[in-house]
């Protein structure tokens, strides 16, 4: 079952190529959505995927980012259809 998953991560995350290795799994996996900075220094994804896949690409993630990230605050909404494809939002 899907779901729209609305994740931001805080910490040392902008400068050290987090959108493009959230980018490179996200289309790995085939998912949609996307990633993008936000002004307060986070990252901020957006995805429409089944839990699971939700869960292996945090998962993914946090392989290679885990000292970076101090926090992830996760939101679950119904999804809405409206991706095609992943990409990097500026």
């Amino acid at each position: 079952m899907q779901k729209k998953y609305h994740v931001i991560f805080k910490g040392r995350v902008q400068g050290v190529g987090f959108r493009f290795l959230a980018q490179r799994f996200a289309n790995k996996m085939n998912l949609c959505g996307f990633v993008r900075n936000k002004a307060d220094g986070s990252v901020e994804l957006e995805i429409e995927c089944t839990h699971e896949q939700f869960l292996k690409l945090l998962d993914e993630i946090k392989k290679y980012m885990e000292r970076n990230i101090y926090d992830i605050i996760t939101e679950e909404f119904e999804p809405e259809g409206k991706y095609k494809g992943f990409g990097i939002r500026y």
